[in-house]
């Protein structure tokens, strides 16, 4: 469909009748409130700001405001007033919608006449946080009064950040197809691939954590689609940051973090995410510095601020601040990971029965959104919240780790629930290749491996026990036909590993980008491509599996993605049993194993 320029809101700051002040300096004040106004404003993107040399137009003093939005091209109208009083000045704002002649928001600020300069910044940010915030929820109400058949691409865009909001899985579902039918309206809104990177990025941070790789890799290919388009949108840079943050590529992670608090210091919800960020980064000073700025310019922020302004108390060390803080904020439904960091507080000031009750919050929270209701291996949930919260400190790794430790995370027993390995003694050189409680067992030249059971590791297995021998892969996928029963495109772990691979190429080509390197480039783009395809094709709304059905190709192509994911895992444990599956291997539409030399493998 062919673009149609996407229109924002365009809003107008114009002085009112009491603009001026009696001295110079109030006059001088007040020009600079309204210019230092229109900049300010102009961080947010979903604004557009008419230029102080037409809205200072001396002629509009004596036009109605419907005829000044006539005028100006303009939906709304900020009108700053200034008087001066005995010591002070008053400074009054008022946000009006011309065309319905209504109020939409006022304020007024009382200024020292000694503080009039310094503290103009201040004001300026603090107008224009509130401002931002009450334009979206306007321009809100009058599309959800729209009919459907008359909303334009900013429409679905504002209704679709709306459902976003909600903070559901449904509610995700819903705002991206809004985001969709906005780019069906304009092919090239960047906001639009924003929104859908956000509502991926939602299910990543805070809801479908068994769907965690996936959901990442699709909030940065929407993230980094909306930074082609637009490299100036702060909250593009917020969700880059978090995602290189996440892939402990800390130095671009603080690129596109320090990015986005240039381009708009003003945002408060972006600061709270921002300082979260920071304090990842080592910076907690920083990370406080930026929350209480959010906190300022959204004094009645809501009160998910407070898990994150706790977290970064704790990681200062002010561990009873800090628990304090995320008492206020909902436990278990906004992050997480907030019980865990409060038993480690706990822990640390040497309450360990406080301790290990929120450490049981967080185990329950665990098993029912993370394991889905089953009892979690010894050590897991500990595994997982390292994972998961990556620091670029060592020192503050340390601490993190240790206070976890401390508050009961870790067990006597063997951890069974991620990678990890031992040696064998000298003298036992059998291979295994065997299953048992859903834990791979695989030893092999006096290694052995502990690795959670993935459905390539079943096809492995069966190609061992018959060595040498081709087997046809619809054999393999359990299907004799081409009019087989349906079946799963790819299963969770194969979708999480293919999404894996389209991070790491995606990072790939954007260093060959960066280094204008066209022929590396290409050649990532040819894997990168396909697979990106393939991915779309498999998986349905919601990150759900599609049921396809069964011929050759389709078994070909599952089987092929499940043994060399569950070697890519084996290879991430212990290379050198990796680079023997990787050679002995074939896949296709035949599959088999063929080892240099004979291995005797038990099962």
């Amino acid at each position: 469909m062919e673009s149609i320029p996407t229109r924002s809101t365009r809003l107008a700051v114009v002085p009112s009748q009491e603009f001026t002040g009696e001295g110079q300096e109030e006059s001088y004040f007040g020009s600079g409130i309204i210019v230092d106004l229109v900049t300010e404003l102009s961080r947010f993107s979903e604004i557009d700001v008419i230029s102080p040399h037409s809205s200072f137009a001396p002629r509009l003093l004596e036009f109605e405001d419907s005829e000044i939005a006539r005028e100006l091209g303009t939906d709304l109208l900020l009108k700053v007033g200034i008087r001066k009083r005995e010591d002070s000045v008053r400074i009054n704002a008022h946000l009006t919608d011309p065309e319905s002649s209504s109020l939409l928001w006022a304020e007024k600020y009382d200024v020292r006449l000694a503080e009039l300069i310094q503290t103009q910044d201040s004001l300026v940010e603090q107008i224009s946080a509130a401002l931002s915030v009450r334009i979206q929820t306007s321009k809100l109400d009058s599309a959800r009064r729209k009919p459907i058949e008359q909303l334009e691409a900013y429409d679905w865009w504002l209704r679709g950040m709306d459902y976003l909001r909600k903070g559901t899985l449904e509610g995700d579902e819903e705002a991206r197809e809004y985001f969709e039918n906005a780019l069906e309206k304009d092919s090239h809104f960047a906001r639009a691939y924003l929104g859908l990177s956000l509502s991926h990025f939602n299910e990543w941070s805070c809801q479908s954590w068994e769907l965690r790789e996936l959901s990442e890799c699709r909030a940065f290919q929407y993230a980094t689609k909306a930074f082609e388009l637009d490299e100036n949108d702060s909250q593009t840079h917020v969700v880059l940051g978090r995602v290189y943050w996440f892939r402990q590529q800390f130095e671009r992670a603080e690129t596109h973090l320090n990015r986005a608090y240039e381009l708009n210091p003003n945002d408060a919800d972006a600061l709270v995410m921002l300082a979260s960020g920071f304090t990842f980064m080592g910076d907690s000073d920083r990370g406080a510095a930026l929350w209480e700025r959010a906190t300022r310019l959204n004094p009645f922020f809501p009160p998910w601020y407070y898990a994150f302004g706790g977290f970064i108390r704790i990681m200062q060390g002010d561990y009873e601040e800090g628990i304090t803080m995320s008492l206020k904020a909902p436990i278990s439904t906004v992050w997480i990971d907030l019980a865990a960091f409060i038993a480690l507080a706990y822990a640390y000031l040497g309450n360990m029965e406080k301790a290990k009750a929120y450490r049981d919050i967080f185990l329950e929270a665990f098993r029912d959104k993370i394991t889905k209701g089953r009892d979690p291996h010894p050590n897991e949930a500990f595994e997982w919240l390292v994972y998961v919260n990556a620091f670029k400190c060592p020192n503050d790794s340390e601490t993190y780790q240790d206070g976890l430790k401390l508050a009961g995370f870790c067990s006597t027993e063997p951890s069974t629930s991620s990678i990890y390995r031992k040696s064998l003694p000298p003298t036992q050189t059998s291979s295994e290749f065997r299953l048992e409680s859903d834990i791979r067992h695989i030893a092999f030249d006096s290694t052995h491996l502990q690795l959670p059971e993935v459905k390539g590791f079943q096809d492995l297995e069966e190609l061992l026990k018959r060595n040498g021998e081709e087997v046809h892969c619809t054999e393999l996928m359990g299907v004799t036909s081409e009019t087989g029963e349906p079946y799963e495109a790819l299963d969770s772990k194969a979708r999480n590993d293919c999404a894996s691979r389209i991070r790491e190429l995606q990072t790939d080509l954007l260093e060959a980008e960066e280094a204008n390197d066209s022929t590396r480039a290409e050649a990532i783009r040819e894997e990168l491509d396909p697979l990106i395809d393939y991915l779309a094709k498999a998986v349905g709304i919601g990150g759900r599996s599609r049921h396809l059905a069964a011929p050759a190709e389709r078994a070909r192509s599952a089987v092929t993605w499940r043994i060399r994911n569950a070697i890519k895992k084996i290879e991430a444990a212990d290379k050198t049993i990796g680079r023997h599956f990787k050679n002995a291997v074939r896949t296709g539409a035949f599959c088999s194993y063929q080892p240099e030399k004979p291995v005797a493998w038990k099962f």
